[in-house]
């Protein structure tokens, strides 16, 4: 049946016209879900829907009659009334004369004609309100950041589906558990790469991020390399909760990664450990915690040496010579504070390094994560090819700081600036440090002005700019 005429119960031809000129509206008919009356009278609309209200259901303007329903196309979207509502208004609609009816039928056509331009003007302001919010949302979009600095479980859910369809086994029930970006460091590689860590219920996968996040990964990642979870055997978190090393055997791989915030450390550390040890057949052993020895940075040569006697050529500490044992009391020093940080070098730029502060002493020295420390599992270079495990190491005495200028607009930048009349010809006046969150700067200032503050009975001076 056409959308201009209905076939009433008599079998008259009855047209209904209600095409408005120049509008689309009109009006048609749909078969009755379930007659209320199993007569053929004619009966209340029966579109139920429980009582909720409904979206995108045409409105029912006539009665019922063969089972068919006369609904306006103009209404179409907009009835968001309830089934006690729609009893309610239908209610006292129902005739049993056909002329009765169809004079109704009228009625509601002059009452669509009149309706129709209002719904005409509505739908084109809906349609241009979408149009514009969307083209607006087009050139608002920003890269998808498909992870949580603070929840190594977060994944967003387009990465999460790149993951399912391009890299994860899913017939072997593989699924996303972690995931968290760093640098990395290789074994036997000097160099830093960025990084992001993905790890399955299954494989442990290290991607290279190659650059800017953007909602397609295969533009911004590459795998270096990916490891069953099950040949994970040793996780040590470094001094200060700043580095989390893994170990895989076999093949030995072992992989540091400089993630410089104790936080996301500790977080990272502890879901990765739950991950491996949940693994059938697992390797994994323990997860240690590391200690910092003041004599790796103080005498970073003499650690060397000692080293490749006893690792290499298995001699015990009572067979060291005595130049190699250790004879300075600084060494004794507590540790206040560890913190991998990067210092801004005038034509370098910056540079990554470790800050250790003592009781007495504020140390900056560049550390080889890729060779310390020595690993449990890999085999060890010749001694030829091993380096100490700090270079380009400076230092200077708490009590030589004037003073520490922060920045309003760069929240992780400290300077750290020293007494001229103290500086060594050659020495920096100032250190200029770069750290990983605002939190490690408080760590870092208060750590200086504690042992400042106790010297010299005055609080220690702090700037901003």
């Amino acid at each position: 049946v056409g959308p201009g005429h209905v076939r009433s119960r008599s079998h008259d031809l009855v047209h209904l016209s209600a095409r408005k000129k120049k509008s689309s509206n009109y009006m048609y008919l749909v078969p009755s879900p379930s007659p209320r009356s199993a007569s053929g009278r004619s009966s209340a609309c029966t579109l139920d829907s429980g009582g909720e209200e409904e979206e995108s259901l045409p409105t029912a303007t006539g009665v019922v009659q063969d089972g068919w329903v006369l609904c306006d196309s103009s209404a179409s979207g907009d009835n968001k009334r309830t089934r006690s509502s729609r009893e309610g208004q239908r209610s006292g609609k129902a005739t049993s004369s056909a002329s009765g009816s169809e004079h109704r039928h009228g009625n509601r056509r002059a009452g669509s004609k009149r309706n129709s331009s209002g719904s005409d003007k509505g739908s084109a302001s809906k349609r241009g309100s979408n149009r514009s919010s969307s083209d607006s949302g087009r050139l608002q979009c920003s890269p998808v950041v498909p992870y949580k600095e603070e929840d190594p479980s977060y994944i967003h859910h387009s990465f999460n589906l790149f993951l399912d369809m391009e890299v994860f086994n899913t017939g072997m029930g593989e699924r996303f558990t972690m995931v968290f970006k760093s640098g990395m460091v290789q074994y036997g590689s000097s160099e830093e790469i960025l990084c992001l860590f993905v790890a399955s219920n299954l494989t442990a996968y290290i991607y290279q991020v190659t650059a800017p996040e953007s909602p397609k990964p295969k533009k911004w990642l590459k795998l270096l390399k990916s490891h069953p979870l099950r040949k994970l055997v040793y996780l040590d978190i470094g001094p200060g909760y700043q580095t989390l090393r893994a170990e895989f055997n076999p093949p030995d791989a072992c992989y540091t990664f400089l993630l410089r915030d104790q936080e996301k450390c500790e977080r990272c550390a502890s879901k990765l450990s739950f991950v491996a040890a949940d693994v059938s057949h697992s390797s994994f052993k323990r997860i240690h915690v590391d200690t910092f020895h003041l004599e790796h940075i103080m005498h970073p040569e003499r650690v060397l040496k000692k080293t490749v006697l006893m690792k290499l050529d298995n001699l015990s500490p009572r067979q060291l010579p005595s130049q190699l044992l250790p004879d300075d009391k600084r060494e004794s020093e507590c540790v206040t504070l560890y913190l991998l940080a990067h210092r801004h070098v005038p034509r370098k730029g910056p540079v990554a390094v470790s800050v250790v502060v003592t009781d007495h002493t504020l140390f900056l020295g560049e550390e080889h994560f890729h060779h310390w420390p020595l690993p449990r599992l890999h085999p060890l270079p010749d001694q030829h090819s091993l380096t100490p495990p700090f270079s380009h190491v400076k230092q200077q005495e708490i009590s030589d700081i004037e003073q520490l200028a922060l920045d309003h607009d760069q929240h992780c930048h400290l300077v750290v600036k020293f007494f001229k009349d103290n500086i060594v010809e050659g020495d920096p006046l100032c250190f200029m440090l770069i750290m990983e969150t605002p939190g490690a700067v408080k760590a870092l200032v208060s750590a200086l002005q504690g042992p400042w503050e106790k010297q010299f009975g005055v609080p220690l001076k702090v700037s901003h700019k």
